[in-house]
């Protein structure tokens, strides 16, 4: 038999088993993130439950200025985070910019607006 290729929400599943595994983890990948983007200021908003939301705001700059040599999400723990949530939301607004962008991501991995 031929070697195939996995399907996308297979290989997100795999992967994604890997990287967030409790609410500490998604803050730890969050402030990671917001590191590497060279916040110098981090606030933090966890539920009491640690469950219905966490979020964490910063000032840093844009990513991909950066190159991904640092710290913070890489792609397995963005759809371990999705998988796990059900429904995440990315807000995310360029600095001087009146408008922000508002990612609704689903189970799958996948935008869903």
């Amino acid at each position: 038999m031929p070697i195939q290729v996995l399907p996308r929400t297979t290989v997100r599943q795999i992967g994604s088993s890997q990287s967030i595994s409790s609410p500490t983890s998604v803050v730890k990948e969050l402030i990671d993130n917001a590191l590497d983007a060279r916040a110098t200021s981090i606030f933090i908003e966890i539920a009491s439950n640690t469950l219905d939301t966490i979020v964490v705001r910063d000032n840093g700059h844009d990513l991909s200025t950066i190159g991904g040599k640092w710290l913070g999400f890489r792609g397995e723990a963005l759809a371990s985070l999705a998988e796990l949530s059900g429904e995440l939301k990315i807000l995310t607004r360029v600095e001087g910019e009146e408008v922000a962008v508002c990612l609704k991501i689903g189970k799958d991995g996948e935008i869903q607006k």
